[in-house]
Parts: C-alpha cells; sequence; structure tokens
C-alpha cells in the first residue's frame, strides 16, 4: 500500500490522499488473477462528524474475466497527484501508470480522462509515454499544469475543453545510463 499525495479540497473540511491499496490479504498469486492493487482515492472528512469514503478509480474494470483495450483505456492507474479547481468543486488526478489525468467531481464520481498526447495510450511504448507524477491548477485561469516524470516535461491542460495544449522540456540532471 502506498499513499502517494494528500490534498485539502478548497472551501470544506476534506482531505484527498492518492494511493493505492496492495491485495496482501489475498493468498496465493492465482488467487489474484492480475488483480494485485487497487487504485484509488481516500476522502477523509475531518471534524465532528469524522469519516472516511474511498473512491474506486477503476469501478469499470471486471477483475474477474481477462484485461481488455476498453478497459484500458479508462484506467486511471497509480494515482501519484491531486489538484483540485480553485472552487474545489473539481478534483485532479495524476495516474502515471496509465499516462492519463482523470476528472472527479466533487462527490468523486469520475467524469473524465484527459489523455497528455496524442500517441495511443493503449499501444504507445513506454519510451513515449509522459508518466504525469505533479499537478498544479492556477489559481485564476482555466489552467492545470502537470509534472511529467518519464518526458521530462511540463503539460500545460485547458481545463474548460480538457485538452492538452502545451508541452514545454524540463532539464533533468540524471544521467543518462541512470535514467535509461
Amino acid at each position: 500500500t502506498n499513499l502517494f499525495q494528500m490534498a485539502s479540497r478548497p472551501h470544506t473540511s476534506e482531505l484527498w490522499i492518492a494511493n493505492t491499496d496492495s491485495r496482501n490479504r489475498v493468498r496465493f498469486e492465482s488467487a489474484l488473477r492480475g488483480h494485485v492493487v487497487d487504485n484509488r482515492i481516500t476522502r477523509i472528512t475531518v471534524g465532528d462528524d469524522a469519516c472516511s469514503r474511498i473512491i474506486e478509480l477503476n469501478p469499470c474494470v471486471d477483475y474477474q474475466r481477462p484485461g481488455d483495450d476498453e478497459a484500458r483505456a479508462l484506467a486511471l492507474a497509480q494515482p501519484t497527484d491531486i489538484a483540485f479547481s480553485p472552487d474545489g468543486n473539481v478534483a485532479y488526478v495524476a495516474a502515471f501508470g496509465s499516462d492519463r489525468i482523470g476528472v472527479l467531481e466533487g462527490s468523486g464520481c469520475i467524469v473524465a480522462r484527459m489523455e497528455l498526447s496524442d500517441n495511443d495510450p493503449l499501444y504507445a511504448s513506454p519510451r513515449d509515454k509522459r508518466g504525469p507524477r505533479g499537478l498544479a491548477h492556477h489559481p485564476k485561469a482555466d489552467r492545470l499544469y502537470v509534472m511529467n516524470r518519464l518526458s521530462d516535461s511540463i503539460s500545460v491542460i485547458d481545463t474548460k475543453r480538457r485538452l492538452a495544449i502545451h508541452e514545454t522540456s524540463m532539464t533533468d540532471p540524471t544521467p543518462t545510463h541512470i535514467r535509461e
């Protein structure tokens, strides 16, 4: 189980935590049937009425059957960061493992998925993936900034159109032999 990032939802008493939950209590690989981890957001309400709620990021996946292209096209795997719109009504989730950004409404329902490139995410080479790792929402504009670790770039997303509009390269000081 990994907790990646925590964000406070504006104008509420909620904390949202991007995390994966390993299914360590299921014994034996054959019983897991490839379902080794759940990708999720944990929403915690603090205060007198404290409670928590799990938001499953892949409710469309039927783990009783083999994976298919339809499920992979909707997957939000390895959630690494969360950023909220300034009004707190929309949460954006960086899905590092599936190379896209999930869009959730305040209730936690997934309303969209945004691709970071024109490459087909189902068949893209790992060398062509962006690897969204960090998010920041502009405080006054409809812009989401995405730090992409694998491509060493920053993507700019128009949050109204839910579309990547620009990408800028970064300089990574990691030696090439380490990065490769």
